[in-house]
């Protein structure tokens, strides 16, 4: 809800100072309850893309603020370098506990050796690691 208001006001459909719908006529609309409707409408007015005008309504506000959120970009294009694509993998790390002299060599050998090195991680603790 409050990124389909956002989107709309962004792109100009609802122009700054206009008045936006009622919270009865966006759940009608949009299909969804009048609480989540209000809800919505109270994120934008934090967000400083509506006010609230008591007894008056809600209006697109005069002007819009800097984009924050919407700038988020996928890891996958700020960790890539121009002309290379980064690629994310999700992947379940295997907790074992390994003790003594030989603990880096058997940690080593229970890791996958599909995944490069390059995306592993290691943590220890003690003189030697």
């Amino acid at each position: 809800m409050y990124s389909r208001i956002a989107e709309t006001i962004r792109n100009g459909l609802l122009t700054p100072g206009s008045m936006i719908p009622t919270e009865t006529e966006l759940g009608t609309d949009m299909k969804v309850s009048r609480t989540v409707v209000r809800e919505a409408l109270m994120l934008l007015e934090e967000d400083g893309l509506i006010r609230a005008w008591r007894g008056v309504g809600r209006f697109v506000s005069d002007t819009l603020p800097r984009i924050g959120i919407e700038r988020i970009q996928p890891f996958e294009d700020v960790l890539g370098s121009p002309g290379q694509q980064a690629e994310v993998k999700r992947c379940q790390p295997t907790i074992s506990c390994a003790t003594g002299p030989n603990a880096s060599d058997m940690a080593a050998s229970s890791v996958n050796p599909a995944i490069p090195k390059s995306q592993l991680a290691a943590v220890g603790v003690g003189a030697g690691f």
